[in-house]
């Protein structure tokens, strides 16, 4: 019975989280989600303590590479990679995928794999808006 109401609060998370029902950010939802699964009972305080302890290096390491993307943003790099990306590419899928795949190449190999997922994203959905605008 506990585990089909976490995951009913995952799911209906999740789907908050990707919706932003009236612009609400993203945070508020995943606090309502884990709020609601400390308050009924699901987690204890004391557990979810010991996983954020447990996983703190991680979750460090992604405020980190969150906060660099949001300067990087900021900054113009992100257009700037899109649309060198999209120009290199020549709007023929091939190229496009290849340098793509080497700038997700060099970010993985100069920060990390979860760095990659945070820096190539906002690239992709700026290559996907320039290329099918």
């Amino acid at each position: 019975m506990y585990a089909l109401l976490a995951g009913a609060i995952l799911v209906a998370t999740l789907a908050l989280v990707l919706t932003r029902p009236r612009d609400v950010d993203e945070v508020w939802w995943a606090v309502l989600g884990g709020g609601l699964t400390l308050v009924l009972g699901l987690v204890s305080l004391g557990r979810a303590w010991g996983i954020l302890r447990e996983i703190e290096d991680a979750l460090v390491l992604l405020v980190g590479m969150m906060a660099l993307s949001a300067v990087a943003e900021k900054a113009g790099f992100f257009e700037w990679a899109a649309s060198f990306t999209a120009r290199a590419g020549r709007e023929r899928v091939f190229w496009l995928y290849g340098f793509v795949f080497l700038i997700g190449t060099l970010v993985t190999a100069t920060l990390s794999l979860d760095a990659t997922a945070i820096v190539l994203t906002p690239i992709m959905c700026t290559v996907w808006a320039s290329v099918y605008a």
